[in-house]
């Protein structure tokens, strides 16, 4: 998966002391987009030291095997334009996952989430006064009321649904585009424990209960802000799928031998059919 990037580690101890040096990586972002320059399958970030207008704030994100980097913005709340350079441009964050080296990668990914939260969190929600900087923690408080505001992560389950030799794969409706198989997936509900959202997802998508929940892995999704959570279960009485005509447009049982090799690296979802395919039931 993406974040799987060893034997580099991902650091990300707040610390609101740091300044970026020269070889600092500086993240412009846009509306889930990330300034860089991409070719030969390879990405690049610029570096502070390359900056030639080093006004506005630079925020202290995370580190990587020491390399440090930091979110550009023009003023609290707001991002700050790139520079004019040729042969860099905004990128789309899908347009990143396959190029290396994976780290930067995967930093993109992670540097989108905490812009947009920054930058969608200008004024405070309760009083609407402008936020500041936490001194202490990663938060955004409210100098005027004291409203305290953390960056967000939503719980998501991933199911994995065996019955015996066959997996319970999903198409999505509406995306053509799209020809791949998925895994049943929704996110949680407020004083829902995760276990239960994997029962009320499958049922809800496909008419079906489960039993025998066993938990895979989980993956930080920064595409929706997410903190994913993968599980397999089993079959628990009638095995007849009804998708979910709003949802999908394909629910069905496929066999191992039948599912198609497409482990991309880069999602859970894929690593979890893969792993069925290749294993069955298998141990964890």
């Amino acid at each position: 998966m993406i974040q799987n990037i060893e034997p580099k580690t991902y650091v990300n101890h707040y610390d609101p002391e740091k300044k970026p040096s020269d070889a600092a990586f500086v993240i412009f972002f846009d509306n889930r987009k990330i300034f860089c320059k991409t070719g030969m399958g390879t990405l690049r970030f610029p570096t502070y030291g390359a900056l030639e207008d080093k006004s506005g704030l630079f925020v202290y994100l995370f580190s990587i095997d020491g390399d440090e980097f930091y979110l550009a913005l023009e003023k609290q709340g707001v991002a700050k334009a790139p520079p004019a350079w040729e042969g860099w441009d905004l990128a789309p964050l899908f347009s990143l996952q396959r190029l290396q080296p994976k780290h930067l990668a995967y930093a993109a990914l992670e540097a989108s989430t905490l812009g947009a939260w920054y930058t969608g969190n200008r004024y405070c929600g309760r009083c609407g006064h402008e936020m500041v900087h936490s001194d202490t923690e990663r938060a955004l408080r409210c100098p005027d009321c004291g409203n305290l505001l953390y960056p967000k992560i939503c719980p998501v389950a991933i199911v994995g649904v065996r019955n015996g030799d066959k997996l319970l794969l999903t198409k999505y409706k509406g995306r053509p585009q799209v020809p791949f198989y998925a895994l049943i997936a929704g996110f949680a509900e407020v004083g829902e424990s995760i276990e239960d959202t994997v029962r009320r997802e499958v049922m809800e998508e496909t008419g079906v209960h489960v039993k025998n929940l066993h938990f895979y892995k989980s993956q930080p999704w920064a595409l929706s802000d997410s903190l994913l959570m993968g599980f397999f279960c089993d079959l628990d009485g009638d095995e007849a799928p009804h998708a979910d005509q709003t949802e999908l447009s394909v629910a069905e049982w496929v066999d191992r031998k039948d599912i198609p090799n497409r482990d991309d690296g880069f999602s859970l979802t894929s690593e979890m059919i893969e792993y069925f395919r290749v294993n069955g039931k298998g141990e964890y």
